[in-house]
Parts: structure tokens; sequence; C-alpha cells
């Protein structure tokens, strides 16, 4: 992809320091990531962008060129509230969150869907609760926004000049509620609560570890231990936002979801507790 996808993936996936770990097809498989073949599927209205009303605990800023998770980035403070998660009549609203079949990584792709028709893919945050689509679309490149619709079993998701038709089904098993496009499971994603933040993630070969007092750690993990690179510092929560300030200087402000009150996904990354 042109543009912003290579820098936006690069930014929030070389922040989390996130290990490449060896989940394949059949490891998403096991957590109920990819539908199994031969699985069934069981209004629009206007949405205009709003300017969030003050910093909150986050601050925003001008940072063209930079992404979440980028040294330097900050959220605008305008968008579109981000819609709880939910399928309307078979339809998706709010952010959803599937594995990236490109290698095996725990990496993935958000999506964003609006009551209004419109969608984002890789959604750029204005704010704790905001996408800022008009922000978005203006980017050079590959935008990722456009308008999606869903017609019985299939879903056409409309971006950049291009038209995308596709396989869809929804369904529910003992992970979450998903939809699928083709064979690829998409999860809801929820803002987490500070205790849930709480504790330690681990994905590959990084771990988190976040603690009540507003400290975390990070870094690459080996044995237990942590290995090579690593920080200690603040964290600040704020809706689908995470600050991090390491003590030895520098900082970013990256996305944050919680997936089947289980997973956290930190920028684009899967992590699981422990």
């Amino acid at each position: 992809m042109a543009g912003r996808s290579k820098l936006f993936w690069a930014g929030v996936i070389g922040a989390s320091l996130c290990g490449m770990c060896t989940l394949g097809t059949l490891g998403l498989g096991a957590l109920g990531l990819v539908a199994a073949e031969g699985e069934d599927s069981p209004s629009t209205g206007g949405s205009e962008a709003v300017a969030a009303q003050g910093a909150g605990k986050i601050p925003f800023g001008n940072t063209p060129g930079r992404f979440p998770g980028m040294p330097g980035w900050l959220p605008s403070g305008r968008g579109v509230p981000i819609p709880d998660a939910a399928l309307d009549d078979g339809v998706p609203r709010g952010m959803w969150w599937a594995p990236r079949m490109d290698g095996a990584a725990t990496s993935g792709r958000v999506l964003a869907f609006f009551a209004d028709g419109r969608y984002a893919d890789g959604p750029r945050p204005g704010g704790p609760f905001l996408i800022d689509l008009e922000g978005q679309a203006a980017e050079n490149g590959y935008t990722g926004v456009g308008t999606f619709a869903v017609s019985g079993d299939t879903i056409t998701l409309n971006h950049d000049g291009f038209s995308s038709p596709d396989p869809f089904s929804t369904g529910e098993d003992e992970t979450s509620v998903y939809f699928a496009i083709g064979q690829l499971k998409y999860r809801p994603l929820s803002a987490p609560s500070a205790d849930f933040l709480v504790g330690t993630w681990t994905t590959g070969g990084s771990r988190y570890v976040f603690h009540e007092d507003g400290t975390f750690e990070m870094g690459q993990v080996s044995v237990e231990a942590y290995a090579g690179a690593s920080h200690r510092g603040r964290w600040t929560l704020d809706g689908y936002l995470l600050m991090l300030e390491p003590t030895d200087g520098g900082g970013w402000v990256t996305t944050v979801s919680a997936m089947a009150g289980r997973f956290l996904i930190i920028g684009l990354v899967l992590h699981s507790r422990g």
C-alpha cells in the first residue's frame, strides 16, 4: 500500500516492541480468530465531525506525517464518536479486529464502521473516543476511508477508488460475537478500563507490565527475564488511547483496545495475559 499504510504499520508495530511469534493459521483457528469452513451467517444516519472538549488526560496536537505509536504523534482533538461495537441487524458498527494473514505475527487489522455507511481501515484516532475520518481522508496516497454496504452474504468496501465485494457472515462462538470477511473473523473491540489494563501482557518475545500505581515496564523477554531493549516509566490510559512515558526520555501515544474480555490490542498487536 502507498504512503500512509507503510508508515502506519511500522509505527504501531515498532512502538509496541512486538516480537514475531509462531501463530500460524492453526494457532489463529485455536484462538477462534479464523472462521471454519461451512459456518453460516446468522439504518443509516447522519454523523458529523465534533470537536472534543478539552484535552483530557492526553494532549491534542497537529502532527502531520506521524501516526499512532510514532514518537511525537498526538490525536487531533476532532472526529466522529466511536460507536459501541455491535452487529445491528447483522451490520457491523464500531471497531473490530482481525489477525493479518500475511505472516506468522500477532499483528492485525482494525476496521471501524459507522451508522451513516462510512468506514475506515486502520482508523486514525482524533481523541479518546473519536475517529478523525476527515483528517485520515485528507492524507496523501492510501487513506483507507470510504463507504461500505452489507447485502445478504456480501460486504462491499469502497475506498480510494477501489470497490471490493467479499463473502460476509456473522456468528457467535465461545470467544465472542464476530463477523467474517471470507474466512477471517473480526472481533469487537472496546475501550479497556484501568483495572483491565493492570497486569502482565505478552506477545511473542515481548512483554508489558502495567502496575496499579501508574508505572509500567516493557521489553524483550527471555526465560521470564527482561533482555535486550527495555523501558520503565509511567502510563496514562484515556479511552482507546495509551500514553507511555519512559523515564529515560521520549514517549509516545498509541491505540489500545480490549477484545473478548481476555485480550489486549496495543497498536495492532494481540497480547495475552501472563
